[in-house]
């Protein structure tokens, strides 16, 4: 396979330099390797070969994967990349962009094994510190987690669906699917990316998913939350506390989700009449107290 990966300047009328490298996994280790990327001009392009970091000795030859991180200084959206990989059948090869965003969450990217198909879905930590990344297979009547993936900063890593299936993790019938990932709202910057593959269609087929957004805010009387009508439009309800006087309940600050999930986050409660109630705490992995007062 022939990997390339080619840089377009979209200003029409400033220059662009970027600064890219190549970051791999060899033996446990991650290693960083520039590339050698020349002033764009305006609507200029150029082609970089990654094959030559092989070839004049930079990464093993061992290496078959690894992350591309490049920065420039300009306005966001004048740098456009693509990555093209290329097999000795030349209508056969791989292709995806180049994102200029990393959330910490991903949904809806396909899968399937159907007839011969292969998905091959790869999740790289662009955070600055190392991460757990979550994975959930979802299908039709059911959702399968996988391991808790741990990545260093940088490190990528690939799961192949026919290996889930082979291990017998999926049930009969469940061919094709969709996946969840995502880490911790504060912390994960990851950058995802999927090819269903046919041998017998000659194609590799690049998906792509979207990044969820939160959509609604309240607070719950769970850590787990759970009021919100599923059915969208969202329609997220906070609990009616029917509290003694001097009695305390548990409260926490959830946020809901585009794809239906709620998720815990760290926040400040307040009351808006503490004459009648007061809230001490932050809302988090540990709870803010509400305490009725009159």
């Amino acid at each position: 396979m022939d990997s390339y990966v080619v840089l377009f300047n979209a200003s029409a009328s400033q220059s662009i330099l970027p600064r890219a490298d190549f970051v791999f996994e060899n033996g446990g280790r991650i290693s960083r390797v520039p590339l050698t990327v020349p002033t764009l001009k305006p609507l200029q392009s150029v082609e970089i070969d990654l094959g030559d970091l092989q070839n004049d000795g930079r990464v093993p030859r061992d290496v078959s994967s690894g992350a591309l991180v490049i920065n420039y200084g300009g306005p966001e959206g004048f740098l456009m990349g693509r990555v093209f990989g290329i097999a000795d059948d030349p209508t056969y090869g791989f292709y995806s962009t180049l994102e200029s965003y990393a959330p910490f969450a991903i949904d809806e990217v396909y899968w399937t094994t159907q007839d011969d198909a292969v998905s091959l879905l790869t999740v790289t930590n662009f955070s600055d510190k190392t991460d757990d990344i979550n994975i959930i297979m979802t299908y039709t009547g059911g959702t399968l987690p996988m391991p808790k993936i741990s990545l260093q900063p940088y490190q990528s890593s690939t799961v192949n669906v026919r290996d889930v299936m082979r291990a017998g993790l999926l049930p009969p019938g469940a061919t094709y699917g969709g996946f969840r990932i995502f880490g911790t709202p504060s912390n994960t910057r990851i950058v995802v990316k999927e090819h269903v593959i046919s041998e017998r269609m000659r194609m590799a087929t690049p998906f792509y998913g979207s990044p969820r957004w939160v959509d609604w805010v309240y607070v719950s009387q769970s850590a787990l939350g759970g009021e919100c009508n599923p059915s969208p439009p969202a329609q997220c309800n906070s609990p009616q506390y029917n509290l003694e006087l001097d009695q305390t309940a548990n409260i926490w600050l959830i946020t809901h989700w585009t794809d239906g999930g709620d998720i815990a986050v760290t926040g400040s409660i307040w009351s808006n009449d503490p004459n009648v109630a007061t809230v001490v705490g932050w809302s988090s992995d540990s709870h803010a107290t509400i305490t009725a007062v009159s």
